[in-house]
Formats: C-alpha cells, sequence, structure tokens
C-alpha cells in the first residue's frame, strides 16, 4: 500500500470519532440540507471519513459513497460499523469505474473535491454522464486564490476557486446553474484579519484545534459546530471560505 499522503493524514487525524470536527459535520449537513427527495439516489464523491454517507443514512436517503484513497475508506467503513451502519455504503472506486458499469444517480455531491483535481473539465464531463437526466450536482469548494498557501499545496489543492473561474469549468458542461452563494463567514472573516494583520503566521497552526482530542479542543469544535448549525447553514452570507453550487442535468 502507498504511504498515506498529507491529505490523507489530515483526515486520518480528524477521526470523526476522536473530535467531531466542526467543520467536516457542518459542511456535510448544509450540503444534506439541499437534496430536498428522500427517495432520490445519491452519489457522494470523495466521500472521505464518511460523514455525509452517515447523515444521509440516518435520515433515510439512498446514498453511496466513493473515494479513491484506501485509507478513506478504511476510515469511513470504520465510522459507519461505529454508527452500526452497513460498511458497503462506501468503497474504493472511481468515477470512471462507475460510469463503465452503467450506473447513474439522481443527485451526485462533492465536498471539496474538484480542487484536487488537476484537469476539472474533464472530470466534471464525466459528472455529468453518471448524472440521470433531471438529476443534480451539488458541490463545494474553497474560495478565493487570494488565500492559497503552503496548506493548500500540502493537501494537494490545485487551486482555490473564485466564482468566475468555477463557473468557467463547469460551462464544458450542459448542466444549468441553479444556484450559487458562499458559506463559512466566520472562517472567512479570521482569515482576511489574519491576512491583514499577521501575514507571516502558518495556517496550519490555526487547525490545530481541529486535530486535537483535548478537552479544550472538543468545546471548541462542539460550539461551533452548534454556531454553523444554528446560524450559518440557515443563511446566505455576502462573503465565505467556500462556494456552494447546485446545477441541474437538463431532462
Amino acid at each position: 500500500m502507498a504511504p498515506p499522503t498529507d491529505l490523507d493524514n489530515h483526515y486520518r487525524l480528524m477521526n470523526p470519532g476522536k473530535t467531531k470536527d466542526f467543520r467536516t459535520f457542518s459542511a456535510a449537513a448544509k450540503v444534506l440540507s439541499l437534496i430536498k427527495d428522500v427517495d432520490k439516489s445519491i452519489l457522494d464523491i470523495g466521500c472521505g471519513f464518511g460523514i455525509l454517507v452517515a447523515m444521509a443514512t440516518l435520515r433515510g436517503k439512498q446514498i453511496i459513497g466513493i473515494d479513491t484513497s484506501r485509507y478513506m475508506i478504511e476510515g469511513s467503513q470504520a465510522y459507519l460499523k461505529h454508527l452500526e451502519l452497513k460498511p458497503c455504503l462506501v468503497s474504493l472506486t472511481t468515477i470512471e469505474a462507475l460510469l463503465e458499469q452503467g450506473e447513474r444517480f439522481e443527485v451526485i455531491t462533492m465536498i471539496d473535491v474538484l480542487e484536487h483535481i488537476e484537469d476539472p473539465k474533464r472530470f466534471l464531463l464525466t459528472v455529468e454522464s453518471l448524472l440521470a437526466p433531471g438529476g443534480s450536482l451539488i458541490l463545494s469548494v474553497p474560495a478565493h486564490q487570494e488565500f492559497y498557501d503552503i496548506r493548500d499545496e500540502r493537501l494537494g489543492h490545485f487551486r482555490r476557486y473564485d466564482l468566475a473561474v468555477l463557473l468557467d469549468h463547469l460551462a464544458v458542461t450542459q448542466l444549468d446553474i441553479q444556484d450559487t452563494h458562499y458559506w463559512n463567514f466566520l472562517g472567512w472573516a479570521e482569515r482576511k484579519f489574519r491576512q491583514r494583520f499577521m501575514p507571516r503566521v502558518d495556517t496550519r497552526r490555526q487547525y490545530a484545534f481541529r486535530y486535537s482530542s483535548s478537552l479544550s479542543s472538543r468545546l471548541l469544535n462542539r460550539l461551533l459546530r452548534a454556531y454553523f448549525f444554528m446560524i450559518e447553514n440557515r443563511v446566505r452570507p455576502v462573503c465565505g471560505l467556500s462556494i456552494i453550487l447546485v446545477a441541474r442535468k437538463p431532462g
């Protein structure tokens, strides 16, 4: 087995059983809130530790998750077992393999995936082919290329997204853009403040509490989760550290 990447280690350190990282759970909850119909077939691409898959399954939705990292799939299967859910809901495979198998889905979700793809336009064309007619794509990407730094680089991000760039990448498809909005205003405000007044601070340090199982870190994660669930996930901030996009495949 290949050694774990920085991205693998990032998620392994944020094992949901250890920290219940505020951002991972909040982003999954936000995306899940955009899926209105219970009976839609859902594919979560880049499922990571399976947070969205678990949340959706517990709410009665039909969902499977895929990832290309063995470490992520092993972690997500362990998490699903812990919740007494079927570990077969997630699998180690690619979107190309699913397409070859003739699979089609009514909803496809991608939380922080596209920035890891070197050729996003080709990737999106394949994703479009996996959507059933009338199906929806819901994705999130890190926003503002001006914030791109060593942490993005180490996590395998080819870019952060400005809205115009994201729309340009989607333009190669036939998908109709239904909605775009920012998310994580709190993170954006913190990043702008640090960029203005503490430009030399290593951004990796600011995320240390997300990796820790200490009492203070768990309390901070709990407080931030409460903020996102009760406030951030219910509004449309004027700016944010992420962009959320909803698109529909013509029926």
